[in-house]
């Protein structure tokens, strides 16, 4: 299908004035657009509407949205710095969010930022603020702080804490540990039981709070001031306090000495350490088994399969917490 027209006649509805694509596909119907209307800068992305998961997310980060809003008018409470959602809609062919538009870089592109195995060639750390990690590490702490201190009330807003569903798996069975197993040419008995023997501690409820879940280098966008802001909440829910922390030092992996500096900056306690590793275990195991599920061909399959045996996430899933 040529989402092509449909498209443009979303455009006109909307009266947005375009300027420039960071993504635009018209045979997904993906678009990522920063543009104009009514001569305020904005970001609007579009998705199909048959794209039911990225159709509820994008609910959710407008709600979640609303929720720090709230929390921000509070002048008793930190701040949290972020993005500003405009809009959300949808039409039989689409569904929308608008943001405000912000000056400034994020900390690397979106598909590098994602892309686990392929060359560092347009990361923004390495070209544009390699040498500032203690100018912005603080500060990433320091929103995250803020953002775990955020107590919404459902009642209000008219939704159960479940709509936020959580990101990462909460438990693994014993044969999805066989399939990572497999997928890592490992044995994963002694990482299994030690995320099973701290489970309920990790869950309990004076250790959950309010999560991005998409703590990607592409969602922090640096300012001309060198303030962040965290950006796309789509991911957002609550969950243990250290995920956010072990998710960004994850993706961290290409530099070294911002992880040791990051490292050190979210842990102040054995406690804090202990769900820190927790996290990092859950972590790559719910991603790889995103891998496992995601059907693909059987030579593509063993492609990834050799990306994985190799990545150092691998080594932090087998040795971070001995």
């Amino acid at each position: 299908m040529d989402y092509g027209i449909k498209y443009q006649e979303l455009l006109k509805e909307l009266e947005v004035l375009e300027k420039i694509y960071i993504h635009k596909n018209l045979k997904t119907g993906y678009f990522i657009l920063y543009g104009e209307i009514n001569r305020r800068d904005v970001l609007l992305k579009v998705f199909p509407i048959s794209e039911v998961r990225k159709v509820g997310n994008t609910y959710k980060e407008a709600m979640a949205d609303a929720i720090i809003e709230r929390h921000n008018k509070n002048l008793k409470k930190s701040l949290i710095l972020k993005t500003r959602v405009l809009e959300v809609g949808q039409n039989e062919t689409f569904v929308w969010i608008i943001r405000r538009y912000y000056h400034g870089l994020s900390l690397t592109a979106p598909e590098e930022s994602k892309n686990l195995f392929g060359p560092d060639k347009f990361s923004v750390i390495q070209t544009k603020f390699l040498g500032r990690k203690d100018r912005i590490l603080p500060q990433v702490v320091s929103n995250l702080e803020a953002l775990k201190s955020l107590e919404p009330d459902f009642h209000l807003l008219g939704v159960e804490e479940s709509f936020f569903e959580k990101r990462f798996k909460t438990e693994f069975s014993s044969y999805e540990v066989a399939k990572l197993e497999d997928l890592l040419s490992c044995d994963l008995t002694a990482q299994t039981n030690f995320f099973n023997h701290y489970q309920a501690d990790y869950f309990s409820n004076r250790n959950i709070v309010a999560t991005l879940g998409d703590l990607i280098p592409a969602n922090i966008i640096i300012r001309s001031d060198e303030q962040i802001l965290f950006s796309d909440f789509e991911w957002f829910s609550f969950d243990n306090i250290m995920l956010d922390n072990a998710f960004f030092w994850l993706f961290l992996w290409r530099y070294p000495d911002w992880q040791k500096k990051f490292y050190k900056l979210s842990l102040n306690d054995d406690r804090g350490k202990l769900y820190f590793f927790l996290s990092v275990i859950r972590i790559i195991m719910s991603w790889c088994l995103s891998e496992i599920e995601s059907n693909r061909e059987r030579a593509e399959f063993d492609k990834i399969k050799n990306f994985y045996q190799d990545h150092i996430w691998r080594r932090y899933l087998l040795n971070l917490y001995l």
